[in-house]
């Protein structure tokens, strides 16, 4: 009373969060596996958001490949001016693979891969083989 009217404006700020980043109505999150959940299957537990657990599980046989995005439809965060309605959990798949292998693991792990054929070799003169010249490294 006694006041002009006016218009109320509320700030928002998104808060960082340790697990998921927020992309529209869809949220993303990294998962790292070992490669025999890679390769075998996995069922792993998330907590969301809202603090319910979702479990996760790629059956056996499904196969997944280093930085593989899959997603949970209905995982996300509630759409605009449709709140029963939910956008997708996206889960970015980092694979770990082991830093070195004996030769016993090796010989058993490919005794149960598919064959693939070999890859025929040039020789020759013009040919150098290198055994061990490879360096792990990243580009940045």
């Amino acid at each position: 009373p006694g006041m002009e009217p006016g218009d109320v404006v509320f700030v928002l700020v998104q808060a960082e969060h340790d697990v998921f980043q927020r992309k529209g109505a869809d949220l993303v999150m990294e998962k790292t596996i070992s490669l025999k959940d890679a390769l075998c299957g996995v069922k792993f537990a998330v907590k969301h958001l809202d603090e319910r657990t979702i479990v996760v599980n790629i059956p056996q046989g499904d196969v997944i490949k280093p930085n593989e995005l899959k997603f949970v439809a209905g995982e996300g965060m509630p759409l605009w001016k449709r709140p029963f309605e939910k956008g997708r959990l996206f889960i970015l798949f980092k694979v770990a693979f082991p830093s070195k292998m004996d030769a016993a693991a090796c010989k058993q792990l490919a005794s149960s891969l598919p064959k693939q054929a070999a890859e025929k070799i040039p020789t020759g003169e013009h040919v150098e083989e290198i055994d061990s010249g490879l360096v792990s490294t990243t580009i940045e």
